[in-house]
C-alpha cells in the first residue's frame, strides 16, 4: 500500500547580502517532507548566487518552520534540520 504523502508549508526567512546592502526576507514554501523542502531551498539559494554573482553577494537561512497552528512554537522550528552550510 503506497504511503499518502501530505503537503505542508513552511516559512524559511533568508539573510541576503549584495553589496552594500543587507536585508531579510521570508517566503513560503510547499513541500511533501524537509528533504524534499531543503532541495528546494537550495535551489532558491542557488538562483540567488546565479543572478547576483560575487564575493559580496550572499545568502542564509535564519529561520526555517512549519506552518501548523496544531503544533507548538518547538514543533515548528526546524532549523536545526537544515545543514549547517546554508544557515546563517
Amino acid at each position: 500500500m503506497a504511503t499518502k504523502l501530505t503537503l505542508k508549508e513552511y516559512l524559511i526567512v533568508f539573510h541576503l547580502t549584495q553589496g552594500e546592502l543587507d536585508w531579510t526576507d521570508d517566503l513560503p514554501f510547499n513541500a511533501h517532507s524537509i528533504e524534499e523542502l531543503i532541495k528546494k531551498v537550495k535551489t532558491y539559494m542557488a538562483w540567488f548566487h546565479m543572478d547576483c554573482p560575487g564575493e559580496d553577494n550572499c545568502i542564509t537561512v535564519l529561520c526555517a518552520e512549519v506552518l501548523d497552528d496544531d503544533l507548538d512554537a518547538d514543533a515548528r522550528d526546524i532549523i536545526e534540520q537544515f545543514p549547517e552550510d546554508m544557515l546563517a
